[in-house]
């Protein structure tokens, strides 16, 4: 599983709801994360991109679901979504690439099977 940020960005509709009707959506979102098998999840508002944020572990299967059933509701107009990983595990990439780019340049056989 990895980490993913998630921008679902409202529709006029969607985010004109939320000022008809100020609520705190958090424990209907995690209704829904927890329908898509999601683990501990933040979830922030951001102003200025009009969008919900989260930042939650899935898998691949589990970040498409989610992602059709947020578009599905008509709440939202785009959603999209990073991978992130922390900071000991780009390290564990960047040893890797190293590697790679080393057997690429003739420096360094590739690793045995």
């Amino acid at each position: 599983m990895a980490f993913y940020l998630i921008k679902a960005k409202y529709s006029a509709q969607g985010f004109r709801g939320l000022l008809e009707r100020p609520q705190d959506i958090a424990d209907s979102t995690k209704v829904v994360l927890a329908a898509c098998g999601a683990g501990p999840c933040e979830i922030f508002y951001s102003i200025s991109a009009g969008a919900l944020i989260l930042i939650l572990e899935l898998d691949a299967r589990q970040i498409g679901a989610l992602e059709i059933v947020i578009m599905c509701g008509g709440d939202f107009q785009e959603v999209s979504s990073e991978e992130m990983m922390r900071t000991q595990e780009f390290k564990s990439s960047s040893i890797l690439s190293k590697g790679i780019i080393d057997v690429l340049h003739g420096e360094a056989k590739p690793a045995a099977e």
